[in-house]
């Protein structure tokens, strides 16, 4: 795994971001059909499909979680301004 740093930035805000090289394996079935969506959907190369696809998973995994987190919260018979606080807590980190 190597690592090469890209600066952001964003009105005055800047950071440094830090990107780093994975190593996967596919099998043919999926390489190929990965290709073929990523071009059909007009990615201009595949690492971008492949990165898009997992920032995709990385939030649809967050979402999920947070919604058992407020399932869990809305479960309880008293809502107290703690809970309405980690409600709003939990949809600012899904919706940032």
């Amino acid at each position: 795994m190597t690592s090469k740093g890209n600066i952001y930035k964003s009105g005055s805000i800047s950071a440094i971001m830090v990107n780093k090289l994975v190593s996967i394996r596919f099998s043919d079935a999926i390489l190929k059909d990965a290709e073929s969506i990523s071009s059909g959907e007009g990615y201009s190369n595949l690492q971008e499909f492949i990165r898009h696809s997992v920032r995709e998973s990385i939030q649809k995994h967050k979402l999920q979680q947070s919604i058992l987190a407020l399932e869990k919260l809305s479960g309880s018979q008293k809502i107290s301004v703690k809970t309405k606080k980690e409600i709003e807590r939990h949809i600012k980190k899904v919706f940032r």
